[in-house]
């Protein structure tokens, strides 16, 4: 019963304060906290997809949804749903969802996509009319992904999906349960597309479609502005720039095209968040899923760190079951100052699973004090999971927060995470191993506590972080691969006293204590 997960509540916080001391996942600085008024405006959200299994939903769906303990719908709309022609909208649909939420007391967020597999029971999310004019993104042998998806640098497409997303916000701003817009390009929460089996076809990257081409030309041109320019850069030997082509993945201009579509999720979701807010001063949300090392769909979480940090948007990882990209976004959140949401595939538990309990909630304390909320997978009435125990889960999530004080322990070591691009096999090894070997108990160690933050090169080298308030810091890659600036940081760093060790170093006993709020 409800009464039963509450009294349960009190031996799971003494579970994941313990989590928090053991466990590597501490604050660089002491942050600011939230506020009770905060505290109390927390996010607890399902998706919602466009279709039912019976089809269209009705009202007494959006009431089980708030009888169930969420307080916001994370309203998918397809918008191949929606746009019909160029130009040509029916929103009849979501204006009825729209008036089902406000009846059923459920705040709301848009969530749209430029191109991503359909969901359970949804509509392609393409239009038709763009799938049969529009110019499908490809790899490198000209093979679609499935299903497919539009180009990512077609002008055309893009010019429809901005039309699209200013016709969404001009007809549903004024909605006043409607707190934000989750607007995402490329694949949902996948950047430029999967690379695996039944996707991505041959297990090659996406990006090679003509239209992408022209797109990179155009950008090494207002890069090195001359091709004789490009040339002594690349020890190259083109004629004009209409001789690059897109290079396979680490042959030797593969760096070049990593840069580029570095540089086009940055550009693309620039413009989109400058749209957004010039028509409204809602929320934005952004979903980041899957991967922290993912070369080909470039899930580089700093990234859009730097862009959610630029135009204020919280980002909502997908998923929090992943300790260890929980651990790592975690921390790059407090340091970019940037709100948090966290996701869950719940429904891999169990209804009643009481050891899920403490797993949600020593991964959702991650996130303190940039969390936002938490997030659940699809709720489906008559289906086999419905989330009955979000109501517990939620109070416990906020009685963390309280027992914390809102700030995870503070630690003087560092773990060093480089971000590594993948411009050859090596650096995909490496970032693969360094994302596996981040720990998730304790170090080794004389001692069996020991917390730890991550740190990033770019932070360090932004002002972002002060290696002062470190006493040690751990590298997890080889230390060829740190930009200069930052090896000069690091040996001022060193001479002051800090000492940098490899990750398989023991740390000395007295520096294994995490601390919370001047209490070790």
């Amino acid at each position: 019963t409800f009464e039963a997960c509450l009294r349960f509540m009190k031996v799971i916080a003494l579970f994941v304060l313990a989590f928090f001391i053991v466990s590597p996942f501490c604050a660089v600085a002491k942050p600011a906290r939230r506020t009770k008024s905060d505290v109390a405006n927390y996010v607890w959200s399902v998706h919602v997809s466009w279709f039912g299994p019976s089809g269209y939903h009705n009202l007494s769906y959006f009431q089980e949804l708030r009888s169930n303990g969420y307080n916001t719908a994370l309203l998918y709309v397809p918008w191949g749903a929606v746009e019909y022609g160029p130009n040509e909208f029916n929103f009849s649909v979501l204006y009825a969802y729209m008036n089902y939420t406000l009846e059923a007391k459920l705040k709301v967020v848009l969530v749209t996509f430029y191109s991503v597999a359909p969901t359970q029971y949804d509509v392609d999310p393409v239009p038709t009319f763009l799938l049969k004019n529009g110019e499908l993104e490809v790899n490198p042998d000209g093979q679609p992904d499935l299903p497919p998806a539009l180009s990512w640098w077609n002008l055309t497409d893009r010019f429809y999906y901005f039309g699209f997303l200013k016709a969404l916000v001009n007809s549903f701003n004024s909605y006043t349960n409607l707190i934000g817009y989750s607007i995402n390009f490329g694949w949902l929460d996948d950047g430029w597309g999967p690379s695996s089996p039944p996707y991505g076809s041959g297990n090659l990257p996406m990006g090679y479609s003509a239209s992408d081409l022209r797109e990179y030309r155009n950008y090494l041109q207002s890069q090195y502005g001359t091709i004789q320019n490009l040339d002594r850069a690349w020890n190259a030997s083109f004629s004009s720039f209409s001789e690059v082509t897109l290079p396979l993945p680490f042959t030797e201009y593969w760096p070049y095209f990593q840069q580029f579509r570095i540089w086009s999720i940055n550009e693309t979701y620039s413009e989109i968040y400058a749209l957004i807010k010039s028509l409204s001063d809602k929320s934005l949300f952004l979903y980041f899923g899957g991967s922290a090392s993912d070369v080909y769909a470039l899930q580089l979480p700093e990234v859009y760190f730097q862009i959610a940090k630029r135009y204020n948007v919280t980002v909502l990882l997908d998923d929090a079951d992943h300790l260890r990209l929980s651990i790592l976004m975690s921390n790059m959140a407090r340091i970019y100052d940037v709100n948090m949401m966290t996701e869950w595939t719940s429904e891999n538990y169990g209804a009643n699973n009481r050891a899920y309990y403490g797993y949600y909630l020593s991964h959702i304390s991650l996130f303190y004090p940039r969390l936002s909320g938490g997030d659940y997978i699809f709720f489906v009435r008559s289906g086999q999971y419905e989330h009955w125990e979000t109501f517990a889960l939620n109070a416990m999530a906020v009685s963390m927060y309280n027992i914390i004080k809102g700030a995870p322990p503070v630690s003087r070591v560092a773990l060093l995470f480089v971000a590594l691009p993948g411009y050859t096999q090596e650096q995909v090894s490496i970032q693969s191993a360094e994302i596996e070997d981040l720990p998730t108990q304790s170090f080794t160690s004389t001692s069996p506590y020991c917390s730890y933050a991550v740190i990033t090169p770019t932070e360090i080298d932004s002002g972002l972080v002060n290696l002062s308030q470190f006493r040690y810091l751990v590298l997890m890659t080889p230390q060829s691969y740190l930009p200069e600036g930052v090896t000069k940081a690091l040996n001022r760093w060193e001479k002051s006293g800090g000492q940098l060790l490899s990750s398989t170093s023991s740390l000395p006993s007295s520096m294994c204590f995490a601390q919370v709020d001047g209490s070790t």
